[in-house]
């Protein structure tokens, strides 16, 4: 009895570091845009409630005020007085991040060698136009993303034609694009260690790290081009494998007409810092290095590492 009260105890205060750990990050956004602890709470119960009906009806429970205020703690009053919004649409890439994806590997628009053809834009039954239909199914005016594309510097339009001029999509955003994307993919990252951790699948999800903390300040332009190129090249090569097998790209076999479709993510980043923003990260300013963080320092990679 007194062992199992120990490991609660130790298993409660490390949910406790990493829970200030992992709201650094968060708590430092809502600073920034004056967000109160009030308003903060108050976004937390209504996240609180979402999760717990979303496990009980994951489990195949019936799901009640009661049962949900047991779980997570809010009061009965609360949960009748919060709206929750549960048609919540499944996350899709941007529009026009699909259609550059489709672009590229669709061979429908595609010449025989891979590359992007330069397609017909003129009218509703244009070449573009059908690109565009292939995502939307219609529900957007091909012209009023040729316009968006044209303006992002995307395509390249002479004589009622188009040619695609990225390779990849990556406009200057808006801090609230940025910081939806980044709640996307930190979601993502719970969703992929969760899976390693609590259902040790023999292929686990990727989850890697290289970290270096020497590098000298001049090289880091030079860095991050690397990175971001070499990070470019590598999604391509992931699209092109993933487009073999996506429904949107190649017809599906008799067997797999009756599967259910799951959605796959690969998802790089790459920070090149010399400390002056302070981001979501963990608080190094302890002298007592364990072993691990010796390594990293010493420029060891941790590339190997997962959570299987």
């Amino acid at each position: 009895m007194i062992f199992s009260q120990y490991m609660v105890q130790n298993t409660d205060r490390f949910i406790f570091r990493w829970l200030r750990m992992v709201l650094r990050g968060v708590v430092r956004v809502a600073l920034r845009n004056s967000l109160h602890l009030q308003e903060f709470v108050e976004i937390l119960k209504i996240v609180y409630l979402q999760e717990a009906e979303s496990a009980l009806r994951s489990s195949g429970k019936a799901i009640s005020a009661s049962k949900i205020a047991a779980m997570t703690g809010v009061h009965r009053r609360d949960i009748s007085r919060f709206t929750r919004d549960n048609s919540q649409p499944s996350p899709k890439l941007p529009v026009i991040s699909q259609i550059i994806v489709q672009w590229r590997h669709n061979p429908r628009f595609a010449t025989k060698a891979g590359k992007p053809r330069v397609l017909g834009a003129e009218g509703d039954k244009s070449e573009f136009a059908e690109l565009v239909n292939t995502i939307n199914g219609g529900n957007l005016n091909h012209y009023t993303l040729l316009f968006e594309m044209e303006r992002l510097g995307a395509i390249e339009r002479k004589n009622k034609r188009v040619r695609l001029l990225w390779r990849e999509y990556a406009p200057e955003v808006t801090q609230e694009e940025g910081l939806e994307m980044l709640a996307e993919d930190v979601d993502d990252l719970f969703s992929a260690v969760g899976e390693n951790l609590e259902l040790r699948p023999s292929i686990p999800n990727l989850h890697l790290k290289t970290e270096f903390t020497r590098i000298p300040a001049k090289r880091i332009d030079s860095v991050r081009t690397w990175l971001l190129k070499e990070g470019s090249d590598f999604h391509g090569r992931v699209r092109s494998y993933l487009s073999q097998f996506d429904r949107d790209f190649v017809p599906v076999t008799t067997e797999e007409e009756t599967l259910e479709d799951l959605r796959i993510a690969f998802v790089t980043y790459s920070l090149a810092s010399g400390g002056g923003f302070h981001g979501p990260a963990y608080d190094k300013s302890t002298k007592n290095d364990s072993a691990h963080d010796k390594n990293i320092k010493n420029g060891r990679s941790r590339n190997e590492r997962t959570e299987h």
